[in-house]
């Protein structure tokens, strides 16, 4: 099997005889269609659609204070995790960037 994460979708290829190039052509194509779900370019203000966390990492691996739903958040850049997944760079630390989280506010 070969796995790959990419954004919130893994794919899981088990004909081990698909070259590594359609692999990566695969994946390429995922991740355009996925990419849309995100903000990629620096929104500087977003309301929280959900209850969130701040996190101090870009891997969302350790937790920062929580987020309620409503609050209006200053963004400071848009930070790519090591798989190409956007980040929300923020004065408290780093926000989802997925659309369905938050929404930029004009």
């Amino acid at each position: 099997y070969y796995y790959y994460q990419l954004s919130d979708i893994i794919v899981c290829l088990t004909h081990v005889r698909i070259k590594h190039r359609v692999i990566q052509n695969i994946i390429f194509l995922i991740s355009q269609l996925t990419i849309n779900n995100y903000y990629t370019k620096n929104p500087m203000q977003v309301v929280l659609k959900t209850n969130d966390t701040y996190y101090r990492d870009t891997d969302f691996l350790h937790k920062g204070i929580s987020v309620a739903k409503g609050t209006l958040v200053a963004v400071t850049g848009v930070v790519y995790r090591e798989n190409d997944v956007p980040r929300l760079l923020t004065p408290n630390g780093y926000l989802t960037a997925n659309k369905a989280y938050v929404q930029k506010v004009n």
